[in-house]
C-alpha cells in the first residue's frame, strides 16, 4: 500500500447502502434522453388512460421500465428493493420526485393502458 497524505478514510458503524452498479448506466441514458428531447417527446406523445393512476405520469412508467431493464434484477420486487434507498435520486434523473407504488396490479394495469397519442 502506498501512503498518500491526500486520502482520508472515514468509517462509521452505521449501515449505509452503496449505489447499485447499474445506476451509472441509468444516469447516462436519462441524460441522453433529456438532451436529445426524447424524454420530453415520450412524455408528450405517450399517454395513460386515466383511472386510478393518481399523480403518476408516463414518465414514471418510462423511468421504472428503464431502471428495471438496466438493473438486471430478476423481479420487479427485487428492483424496488435495490433502488429504494436511492429513489429520490433515481426519479430526479427523469424530472420526477418518487417511484410509482410497488403494486404489481398498478404496474400491470399501466402495461395494458398505454396508448399512443
Amino acid at each position: 500500500m502506498i501512503p498518500d497524505s491526500c486520502i482520508e478514510v472515514h468509517t462509521t458503524p452505521l449501515d449505509r447502502p452503496s449505489v447499485p452498479v447499474w445506476f451509472a448506466e441509468v444516469v447516462i441514458l436519462a441524460r441522453h434522453l433529456a438532451t436529445t428531447g426524447l424524454l420530453e417527446a415520450f412524455a408528450d406523445q405517450v399517454h395513460l388512460r386515466r383511472g386510478r393512476f393518481g399523480t403518476y405520469e408516463t414518465i414514471d412508467f418510462l423511468a421504472l421500465l428503464v431502471g428495471y431493464a438496466i438493473s438486471g434484477e430478476r423481479t420487479l420486487s427485487d428492483f424496488f428493493e435495490c433502488v429504494a434507498p436511492f429513489e429520490t435520486a433515481f426519479m430526479a434523473l427523469f424530472g420526477r420526485s418518487s417511484l410509482p407504488h410497488r403494486s404489481r396490479a398498478l404496474v400491470a394495469s399501466w402495461l395494458m393502458s398505454i396508448v399512443l397519442a
